[in-house]
């Protein structure tokens, strides 16, 4: 039971537009993706049950509204809690599967209060028109493009999802030549880490010991030609902690 789109309707109220929007929807993203009950519950099956569970699979649903969609003029059908309609729609807002309600011809949203309380949400959605005249294709452009959207911004959440969630799975098999050679990329990564630490270290002990070296030079140089006054005062104006230092070393 594959579906994207559901098509939720009343018989008596749009059943033949109903069709011409289902046989459009088909053309375009498949039979399979398309569920509209006539077509779609297999015989020998409860319907309220089947639905259910096609709902939970679906990506959008389009619920096609005419003049007579909450029954009669008093409403009571849409308030029997077995109606068809009625499950169909409470069933897709407690799932949050996004809804698109499709108005034919002049036909107006239900006022919230026409409604049992499970579905007065529906009211609060932008409804799009569709019209069973000449404008019937242009409309049917119109919601494809809406559907369109809908599916393009779950498939992007769902790819998101999956992102994050290969990027924290443990990477598991139970090849040991893929064991093995895991574990010695690794040990490669740790190896050549190390050795670059290792580098980096050498390089500054090579500085300082030329440093270190060409100061004792100098200072060897200075002593020769100068008093250990002279030399502790030039060695200190490059580093203020010196000049006790070189008189101690010099006067010995």
């Amino acid at each position: 039971m594959s579906c994207k789109i559901i098509i939720s309707y009343r018989r008596s109220d749009s059943g033949g537009i109903t069709g011409r929007i289902s046989d459009r929807l088909k053309k375009r993203y498949g039979s399979k993706n398309v569920f509209i009950d006539i077509d779609s519950i297999p015989f020998g099956i409860e319907f309220s049950e089947y639905t259910r569970a096609a709902i939970s699979k679906c990506d959008v649903m389009l619920a096609v509204i005419g003049p007579r969609w909450t029954g009669d003029s008093s409403g009571e059908r849409i308030r029997d809690s077995n109606d068809p309609v009625r499950i169909e729609i409470e069933e897709a807002l407690g799932l949050k599967i996004p809804i698109v309600p499709v108005l034919i011809d002049h036909t107006t949203t239900p006022k919230s209060e026409e409604l049992p309380e499970s579905m007065k949400n529906i009211c609060k959605i932008n409804a799009v028109n569709l019209s069973s005249g000449i404008d019937f294709d242009i409309h049917m452009i119109r919601i494809t493009k809406i559907i369109d959207r809908i599916l393009k911004d779950k498939r992007n959440i769902y790819s998101f999802y999956n992102f994050f969630n290969n990027l924290n799975a443990p990477q598991l098999t139970n090849n040991p030549l893929h064991s093995s050679s895991i574990e010695a990329n690794r040990q490669r990564r740790i190896t050549i880490k190390y050795k670059s630490r290792i580098q980096i270290i050498s390089n500054y002990i090579n500085i300082s010991s030329i440093c270190i070296l060409s100061l004792l030079w100098y200072v060897m140089y200075l002593s020769v030609s100068q008093d250990a006054e002279t030399v502790a005062g030039t060695l200190a104006s490059i580093h203020p902690q010196t000049e006790m230092i070189i008189k101690r070393v010099l006067s010995k």
